[in-house]
C-alpha cells in the first residue's frame, strides 16, 4: 500500500475499515464452511468411531462464529506482518489496528484482545498458524480432540494471502461510493 491509499478523512477511514472487516469476515466464514463440509465428507475415513462422530457433529452458531472470529483476527495480524510489520507505514498499521477493533463490533465474542492473549508463545508464523488452527477447532467444539481436527482448518490460516491482500487493496482503493453501495446491499 502506498501513501496515497491513506484514507483522506475519518468518515472515509471508517467506511473502508467497515468494508475490510465485513469482507474478510465473510470470506473467512465461507472458507470455514467449506472446510467443515470437507471434514464431513471425510468423516467415514476417521481412524476411530469417536472421531467419525465428532467429524459429523453439528455446530452451534456460537461455535462457528467464535471460530470465524479467531481466524479473522489472525488474518488481520498476518496482513500487518505482510505489509511490513513494525516497518509498515504508521497510517496503515493504525488502519489495521482500527480494523482489529472493529471485529468486536462485527463479532462481539470472543473479544479480539482475548483472541491474541493466547498466542504469547508463538515465535513465528508457522507456530501461530498451528496454534490458531487448534484454537479454532476448539471453538468449533472438538474439545480434547481439537488437535486431531486442527488440520481441517489449517488451510484457512496458511493459504489466505492472495484473498486478504486483495480485500485490503479493495478497501483502500475502491471509490468510497462503491464501498458504500456494497455495504448497503
Amino acid at each position: 500500500m502506498r501513501p496515497e491509499h491513506n484514507p483522506k478523512n475519518k468518515s472515509d477511514k471508517y467506511k473502508r475499515v467497515h468494508y475490510l472487516v465485513c469482507r474478510l469476515g465473510l470470506t473467512v466464514s465461507d472458507r470455514m464452511q467449506e472446510a467443515l463440509v470437507d471434514l464431513r465428507r471425510q468423516a467415514y475415513q476417521a481412524p476411530t468411531p469417536e472421531l467419525e462422530q465428532l467429524a459429523l457433529k453439528g455446530f452451534s452458531e456460537e461455535e462457528f462464529v467464535g471460530a470465524v472470529k479467531e481466524v479473522l483476527c489472525i488474518w488481520l495480524h498476518q496482513e500487518a506482518v505482510d505489509q511490513g510489520g513494525p516497518a509498515a507505514p504508521p497510517w496503515l498499521l493504525s488502519f489495521l489496528r482500527l480494523a482489529l477493533g472493529a471485529t468486536d463490533i462485527l463479532i462481539p465474542r470472543p473479544r479480539a484482545e482475548d483472541v491474541f492473549a493466547g498466542y504469547e508463545d508463538c515465535d513465528d508464523m508457522r507456530s501461530l498458524c498451528k496454534a490458531a488452527a487448534a484454537r479454532a477447532a476448539a471453538r468449533l467444539g472438538f474439545g480434547a480432540h481439537s488437535a486431531d481436527f486442527a488440520p481441517a482448518v489449517a488451510g484457512l490460516l496458511v493459504y489466505n494471502r492472495e484473498s486478504r491482500q486483495k480485500i485490503l487493496e479493495d478497501a483502500l482503493t475502491l471509490p468510497v461510493a462503491e464501498i458504500a453501495s456494497w455495504q448497503a446491499a
